[in-house]
């Protein structure tokens, strides 16, 4: 829905090397010669993240898939699409751990790695709110300083949504049944995740598609290009 701005980075702004996943910001007036997608999420002196090489740029894929009984095929769709594009898929295969802090654990350091995160917030175990984990995930990531792109199936307004189940609000009522306020910006999910952001897509597909795009216009001489 909305597509963050970009453009090819600033000559002598990055070392052939490639920048590490994380570092200092720059401080003015060098931060503001920064490509305008890698100054999105940052300012002067707070941590950023950028993508080392399209070879290795490691993404993280948040979302309730995990709970799916079919969630081993998720994963392989996942991997082939990143394996087509050089891309490392990072996914909260939790099924070892049985600690729920050890599994908290591992997906925080796998956010911390990732160079930016594919969040599915489509409606689970609901008809409207997406994964309370996935979006605790999508907060921690922006935290970082991390790009986020989501994915969500249903792009109509919140409360079109909302039209036809039990919590509808009688029309020209902005008061659900359950006595609670409905937000009616005319976006399509909570106000909070949505600019939290950089980008909403439809499709896993185009999601790993948009992440390699905005690699590649960051960093178009990538090794293994």
């Amino acid at each position: 829905l909305r597509r963050a701005a970009s453009s090819r980075p600033a000559p002598n702004r990055v070392p052939s090397s490639w920048r590490l996943a994380t570092e200092r910001c720059p401080p003015s007036p060098a931060f503001h010669s920064m490509p305008d997608a890698s100054r999105a999420r940052c300012r002067p002196g707070q941590t950023v993240s950028f993508p080392k090489n399209m070879a290795n740029m490691k993404i993280y894929f948040a979302g309730p898939d995990i709970f799916r009984q079919d969630y081993a095929t998720v994963v392989a769709e996942i991997r082939s699409l990143c394996a087509s594009r050089g891309i490392v898929p990072l996914v909260p295969e939790d099924c070892g751990l049985k600690d729920a802090r050890a599994i908290y654990q591992k997906n925080v350091d796998m956010i911390r790695e990732a160079d930016g995160v594919i969040a599915n917030l489509d409606p689970f175990r609901g008809p409207i709110e997406p994964d309370s984990g996935t979006v605790y995930e999508v907060g921690f990531a922006r935290a970082l300083g991390k790009w986020v792109i989501a994915r969500l199936s249903d792009l109509r307004p919140y409360r079109a949504k909302l039209a036809g189940t039990p919590l509808a609000p009688p029309a020209g009522c902005a008061v659900s049944p359950d006595g609670t306020t409905v937000e009616d910006f005319g976006l399509p999910l909570n106000l909070m995740p949505y600019f939290g952001s950089d980008l909403i897509v439809f499709s896993l597909e185009e999601a790993v598609e948009e992440a390699a795009r905005r690699g590649e216009a960051l960093w178009p001489e990538s090794p293994g290009r």
